[in-house]
Formats: structure tokens, C-alpha cells, sequence
């Protein structure tokens, strides 16, 4: 089936939150993102030219329409508010409404609202009554899942339906704001289009599109953005500005906004933090480009040793990268970041390392949970992960931990531990310290190679050199013809032959010339 566009009710400055919860929910959470596109007039590029009543142009080119009343009727255009005229253009048109309603009768509503309500009432419609925004998305999942089923026989997975209800338990507000504000200060941040990654914004833009186009202009590619939630326009200027999950996920500079962004990184030289580390690095880039620098940093500060099978050059790492991958990407996406105090650590020490992550465990998850596999998913920041799963940075949620554990497993390691630590919730990798020849040898990466077609091509000594050189790096002509028994000459001979087979190569000159292994697939 095509995905089903709600519109959800109109310009009403007092239900911007609401408005605001409904597309935080309908986007992030899979079942929902894959049947609906929830469509907010604000949000739509028909702002950026508006018109009189150009809302009813978006409404009519939707197929379903929630609307959500409070106690104010609003601006009146033609005797009625731009909510009533929504309303009775869908009504008219026999469009499905579902009407949510905030607050219970003692809230005092303008007479208009009243008259509203009872004109929903006679022509048949039910309301639903909701207290906060939660319990808004927990109405609106619930009506939308039962919609679905009963008009296209699809329901979510048992295990999708408790994520969901779970998500919305927990998901922060920080995660469902329109709008970021600068720190310490109450007035709306400015990260606007020339201070956007493209690349990364196209990259998730192609993932939403119903009918992605091999040239995208950079209107559509803003389009697709504002109707995930990642952009708002400002009427005033009518120019878009990144939300708080775009800030994150293709803001060049993220910490501009958000401080608590920043990705710290430390490497000691024993099994203690001290004054003095070996390596530092601060990561102020967007989550995309700083889940791989934070890896290039472990790998520049952990060991690799290398294995030699046959005319094959191995090269392993201390770590499984899989794990370390899987690990941070969880803290960015997970992290309590509604606490601008704190910031994501990544430690390295000499026999273990540490993902620290500011905030405990969204409410319903416990560590016993994790450490059994026995998890019911769910995610504090439910925009943010779910823009990092179109990027494929991400899986479905809850299978990380399990994802973790076999990787470190299959790379002859323990299985990663979790604790919290002054409010940090931290995730423990034990390295193999001096066992490192107990690693698993199968998880090793080939770095240099010989093709069976050429190595039937060599002689035994050419063969024995390049051994030598898997297992030393480099090598110079007399250490070879000792090492092998035979003459500088032959030797020099045979280097000529791989050198023109393009296995190796010559470097230096005179008495301080040695040969190398030419490179031949790059490091991970």
C-alpha cells in the first residue's frame, strides 16, 4: 500500500506541541513510518508562499485528518477559524477524522470551541480526551494501528507494538521539540541550510522519498526534511533552520547549539585514567562523520598485530570493530540530552575500553535486561534513532546488545559488561591485555595477498622472501641471502621478479636500500 498522509490541524499557535508529538510520533516509530506521512502546514514548502487558506490545498491531497482542539478558537477568516474550515472541508469530502480534544470539561474554552465540539458531536464523530502528550501519541498510535488493521489487514508484530508503546513512554521531550534553543539563552537557534552537511542530508533525504530521483534539487531535498521533522521554517523570513534531531544528525557543527554533542576521547597508557594521556581528541561533527572519526581514533590507539597463512598477510585487531561501532552509535543516539552538562566519553585503556554515556537507562529498561538478551526496546530519542536507521547506522532496536555479545565472542573475547557510574551509563570492553595471541585468528582482515594464478608462477626462494617480508615489514638484501642460504645475486634477481609482479618495491638507495611489500587492499 502507499503511505496514507494525515493532516494534522492546522496554524493554532497553542497546540504546537501537540502538533509537534504527532509527527515525532508517526515518524519515528517504524510501524507507523512505514503506512503514514504526517503533514503540519507549518512544515509544508506551500509555506514558504503562502496564500488564503492555502492549508486547504495540503489537506486535499491527504487521506486521513486528525484534528486536535484546545480552549482557543483561533484567527477567523470568512466567520470561522482555519481548524473549523479544515474540519468541514474534510467532512465534506468524507475524509476519516479523528478528533483528540485536550482537557477535560472544567478547563474553561471560548464559546466558538464549544460550538465546535457539538457540531463534531452531531455529525458522529467521537473525541478523545487527552491530559498531556503522551497520552496524545498514545491515542493516536492506538487509533492508527486499529486503522490500518481494519482497513488494510496489516498489524504490527507483537514485539513492534510493545516498542512502540514502550517509545512512548520514555522518548524525551528534547527529542520531539520543533525548535532548539540556544544554550542559556531563550531564543531559537540558527542553524540554518548553509550550515548543513549536505551530504549527509541527502543521504537520509533518498531514504524517505517515495520515488527517489538520481538528481535532487535542493528544494525537494528540503521538502522531505521538513516532513520528517528535521527542518522548521521561520514565517518571519520564511528560510528553514535544522530541529533538534537535525542539529545531530547534519548540522556541521552540532556543539554550536548543543554543547553536550561533543565526543570525548582519551587513550592511557595503563589501566588507569591519569593527568597525562597518550591521545586526546574532541569531536564537535555531526553523528555520521563522528561515529567515524571516534573509530579512527580507536584503531590509531589500539594493536594490530599481524598474522602470516600462506601468501596471505593478516592483519587483527584488538577489538572487534563491530562491537565498538554498535556500541557508540547507541550512545549518541540514546544519551540523555536534555543534560547539557555532560558529554560522551570513549577511554582507552590497556586492557579494556569504556563507552560513557551521560544519564541512566530509559525508564522500563534494567541491566539485568541487557546482560540476559531479554530486552524490550525502546528509545529516548526516537527522531534521532530513527533517522540513523534510514542512514543505516542503526538496526532494530533491542538486537545491539545481542550484536555486541557475539562479536566479541567470535573474536575470542568476553562478552561486553554494564554498569552505571555517577549517574554514566557505561559499556565495558575487555581486551585480551598480554593474551593478545589469543585472539580469534578467523576475524582477522586480509591486507596483502598473493593470487594463487602467481603464486604457481614463483620459485620456492621468491615465495620464502615474500614470507619474510609478511613477517617483518621490510627487509634488505644481505639479511635475506643469510636468512635463505644463497647469494646477494640471487636474491637481487628474485626481488627484480616480484618487484615486476607488482608484490614489492624497492625504497632508500645505496647501503640503506630495503624492500617492502607493495600495498595492495587498504586498511580498515
Amino acid at each position: 500500500m502507499i503511505k496514507l498522509r494525515i493532516f494534522v490541524s492546522s496554524v493554532q499557535k497553542e497546540l504546537a506541541d501537540e502538533r509537534r508529538a504527532v509527527k515525532a510520533l508517526v515518524t519515528s516509530d517504524p510501524f507507523l513510518d512505514e503506512h503514514f506521512v504526517s503533514i503540519l502546514y507549518e512544515d509544508e514548502p506551500s509555506m514558504l508562499k503562502p496564500a488564503p487558506q492555502g492549508y486547504l490545498n495540503d489537506l486535499a491531497k491527504c487521506q486521513f485528518y486528525l484534528v486536535i482542539i484546545g480552549s482557543e478558537y483561533g484567527k477567523r477568516f470568512k466567520g470561522l477559524s482555519a481548524t473549523h474550515h479544515e474540519y468541514h472541508f474534510a467532512h465534506e469530502r468524507d475524509m476519516p477524522v479523528l478528533a483528540c480534544l485536550r482537557g477535560d470539561d472544567k478547563i474553561e474554552r471560548d464559546p466558538a470551541v464549544q460550538d465546535f465540539i457539538g457540531e463534531i458531536q452531531d455529525d458522529g464523530y467521537k473525541y478523545h480526551r487527552f491530559s498531556d502528550l503522551r497520552e496524545l501519541q498514545r491515542i493516536v498510535l492506538t487509533c492508527l494501528n486499529e486503522y490500518i488493521k481494519t482497513n488494510y489487514h496489516l498489524a504490527p508484530s507483537s514485539r513492534e507494538a510493545k516498542t512502540s508503546q514502550c517509545t512512548v513512554e520514555t522518548a524525551s521531550m528534547f527529542d520531539q521539540k520543533r525548535i532548539a534553543m540556544l544554550p542559556d539563552l531563550n531564543v531559537p537557534s540558527r542553524i540554518g541550510w548553509n550550515d548543513v552537511d549536505i551530504e549527509i542530508a541527502r543521504r537520509l533525504a533518498e531514504k524517505t522519498a517515495d520515488d527517489p530521483v538520481a538528481d535532487m534539487t535542493a528544494a525537494y531535498l528540503k521538502e522531505l526534511l521538513l516532513r520528517r521533522g528535521l527542518l522548521w521554517v521561520l514565517p518571519e523570513d520564511k528560510q528553514v533552520y535544522c530541529s533538534p534531531a537535525g542539529i545531530l544528525l547534519f548540522a556541521r557543527d552540532p556543539t554550536r547549539v548543543y554543547p553536550q554533542s561533543c565526543v570525548r576521547l582519551l587513550a592511557f597508557h595503563g589501566t588507569a585514567r591519569d593527568p597525562h594521556p597518550i591521545d586526546f581528541l574532541d569531536i564537535t561533527e555531526p553523528i555520521p562523520k563522528a561515529l567515524e572519526q571516534a573509530l579512527r581514533f580507536i584503531d590509531k590507539n589500539t594493536r594490530h598485530p599481524m598474522l602470516v597463512k600462506g601468501m596471505r598477510r593478516l592483519r587483527l585487531d584488538e577489538y572487534p570493530i563491530a562491537a565498538l561501532r554498535e556500541a557508540i552509535i547507541n550512545a549518541l543516539a540514546h544519551r540523555d540530552y536534555e543534560d547539557a552538562s555532560r558529554k560522551i566519553h570513549v577511554e582507552l585503556f590497556a586492557d579494556r575500553i569504556e563507552v560513557i554515556s551521560p544519564g541512566l537507562l530509559p525508564q522500563g529498561i534494567r541491566i539485568d535486561q541487557l546482560r540476559s538478551g531479554r530486552l524490550q526496546p525502546c528509545s529516548r530519542n526516537p527522531v534521532l534513532a530513527q533517522g540513523l536507521r534510514l542512514l543505516g547506522l542503526m538496526e532494530e532496536l533491542g538486537t545491539g546488545m545481542m550484536r555486541m555479545k557475539q562479536a566479541m565472542q567470535d573474536h575470542g573475547l568476553k562478552p561486553p559488561e554494564y554498569s552505571y557510574r555517577d549517574s554514566h551509563f557505561v559499556v565495558t570492553f575487555r581486551g585480551p591485555g598480554e593474551d593478545i595471541a589469543g585472539l580469534k585468528a578467523d576475524q582477522a582482515i586480509p591486507v596483502f595477498e598473493v593470487r594463487p594464478s602467481v603464486v604457481e608462477t614463483l620459485t620456492k626462494n621468491q615465495k620464502a622472501i615474500l614470507r619474510e617480508l609478511m613477517a617483518q615489514n621490510q627487509v634488505q638484501v644481505p639479511d635475506l641471502a643469510f636468512a635463505l642460504q644463497v647469494t646477494e645475486q640471487a636474491i637481487r634477481k628474485d626481488l627484480a621478479k616480484l618487484t615486476k609482479l607488482k608484490l614489492v618495491e624497492k625504497r632508500g638507495a645505496a647501503r640503506a636500500t630495503y624492500y617492502v611489500l607493495k600495498e595492495q587492499l587498504p586498511s580498515p
